[in-house]
């Protein structure tokens, strides 16, 4: 599959069954994590909350492996047991698969039935409800990322909603450009998120300045918490195009929080400059991970940097350590440690945290026990003790 893995589970909790779901022991440290997002409105990442309706309506977990690794994860046991503190009637859905919403092409797909009280398991590669998958249907355009499966998906379901979806998105994009049409200097328009259109020029909703030769009526919002935004032409962030960048297929992975960047040819990162090329990264494999790593079939990044000494087979713990045969790395930092023997003593502790990815951390390995911290205070990793 060429998409990251992941898992998407298709629920519908009322807010009070969420909290009771999140204080329950199902979901333990889980739970923290999701909770901490929700608590973003911009953070999308794992879970889009619509608050209109009033229910937990979509989540989306990816990296936590491929095939048969996505069945032991622990965030799927813990969408298992929705069906637990499910309030609201009707049947919902849980999908495992490797590509984030064309599920309906993946050969090795898995699915869960959610009802009040139980959740099913429906086996591979199993016919999955219509009214199931028509409701994922109504969720995807609010999805931070559109460019995944759409036509696989709408094939799928019943197609008085595809038309219903299609006209709505089609009304909504003619009364904008009716509004456009009709903006001057005096009675300008807002088109999303503070860009401003007088007619002539569209403006930057951070400082004001114009975009030189932007066309608003192709203009779409690529990733709000980085300022990209992009036309039928150019991609932009601030006021600056991105130079060679393809905007039709420019895309940010990972939601709110994505630090990397696909257009047809090429990888980006977002740096303190906006988004750079990634020289070295291979377009056709690369995928984001856990934590600001990345890989493709030649090697493995942390924030678009190589990270030398690490092959193919690694992993990558829930504090962000990763463990090669030959290096152990938290984030950028390579840590002079044993990967055979390494371990966080205080992992669980740390992963009921809202952020697990701050230490300081106790290490152990074959040769003895560290302190590491970092994090505003530099990176530093002492021995307390002499190994066994």
């Amino acid at each position: 599959m060429s998409e990251p893995a992941g898992i998407i589970g298709l629920v519908t909790l009322s807010p009070g069954a969420f909290r009771r779901y999140a204080r329950s022991q199902w979901v333990e440290g889980v739970a923290d994590r999701l909770h901490a997002v929700l608590r973003q409105r911009d953070a999308a990442l794992l879970f889009t909350y619509l608050e209109e309706r009033h229910s937990l309506v979509a989540c989306e977990f990816q990296e936590f492996g491929r095939g048969a690794e996505l069945l032991k994860s622990p965030v799927l046991a813990a969408l298992l047991a929705l069906g637990e503190y499910k309030d609201l009637p009707g049947e919902d859905i849980i999908v495992v698969s490797e590509s984030l919403l064309n599920f309906a092409s993946d050969p090795n797909f898995r699915a869960y039935l959610v009802s009040q009280g139980a959740t099913r398991d429906l086996g591979p590669r199993p016919e999955l409800p219509r009214a199931a998958l028509t409701a994922f249907a109504t969720v995807w355009p609010r999805i931070p990322d559109p460019h995944l499966g759409e036509e696989e998906l709408l094939d799928c379901v019943d197609p008085s909603v595809v038309r219903a979806l299609r006209n709505r998105k089609n009304a909504k994009r003619r009364e904008m450009h009716d509004l456009l049409r009709a903006a001057t200097p005096k009675a300008p328009i807002d088109i999303f998120y503070g860009y401003r259109f007088d007619g002539t020029k569209v403006f930057d909703p951070h400082d004001g300045k114009p975009f030189e030769g932007m066309d608003p009526f192709t203009l779409r919002m690529v990733h709000a918490p980085t300022n990209t935004a992009a036309d039928a032409k150019r991609i932009w962030q601030g006021t600056r195009s991105l130079e060679g960048a393809h905007s039709p297929s420019f895309k940010v992975l990972g939601g709110a929080d994505g630090i990397y960047a696909l257009d047809r040819e090429r990888a980006y990162r977002s740096g303190q400059a906006g988004w750079e090329v990634i020289p070295q990264a291979d377009r056709a494999t690369f995928v984001h991970l856990d934590f600001g790593y990345a890989k493709d079939r030649s090697h493995v990044y942390n924030n678009g940097r190589v990270l030398d000494g690490v092959g193919l087979n690694f992993e990558i713990d829930g504090c962000g350590f990763l463990r090669a045969e030959h290096a152990i790395y938290h984030y950028e930092v390579r840590l002079d440690l044993d990967p055979a023997s390494f371990e966080v003593i205080d992992m669980e502790r740390h992963l009921k945290s809202i952020n697990p990815h701050i230490g300081p951390y106790r290490l152990r390995d074959r040769s003895g026990v560290y302190r590491f911290t970092r994090f505003g205070m530099g990176e530093k990793l002492v021995r307390e003790a002499d190994g066994p």
